[in-house]
């Protein structure tokens, strides 16, 4: 299976802290390696439409990163079914979007989890063929 576009979405309880600075990181990174890439955020518990807290806002801005914009949104179905890779920031987020949502569990991790498998696979080096 080829993906010409990486969609990722990060999910976390509010959607007011954790994801959307996720969010922004993530979608800078992929951009300055050049990967095609859809990033987006969301929260099991969220309010749709309010802000980023004042102190994720202030973290992102001491990161390079801007969460003015953002706007808080519930998870649904349709995001998670529409992402290659869901990163929750812990596990209950992802026994929720499996559970609820139907999220395939061979595609979503949980930040820790994601960070082991990509430890590894670095330790393990290019495979030769």
């Amino acid at each position: 299976m080829t993906v010409e576009r990486l969609r990722l979405l990060i999910v976390c309880t509010a959607n007011q802290c954790r994801s959307p600075m996720g969010e922004a990181i993530a979608r800078s990174l992929l951009y300055e390696r050049s990967i095609a890439s859809e990033v987006a955020s969301a929260g099991t518990e969220a309010l749709d439409g309010m802000e980023a807290t004042d102190g994720a806002k202030i973290t992102a801005r001491k990161l390079g990163r801007d969460l003015s914009e953002h706007r808080i949104r519930a998870v649904s179905g349709d995001l998670v079914a529409m992402a290659d890779l869901v990163v929750a920031m812990e596990p209950r987020h992802v026994v929720d979007l499996v559970n609820e949502f139907d999220a395939a569990l061979a595609r979503t991790y949980t930040l820790p989890e994601l960070a082991d498998l990509v430890r590894v696979e670095v330790l393990k080096g290019p495979q030769s063929t």
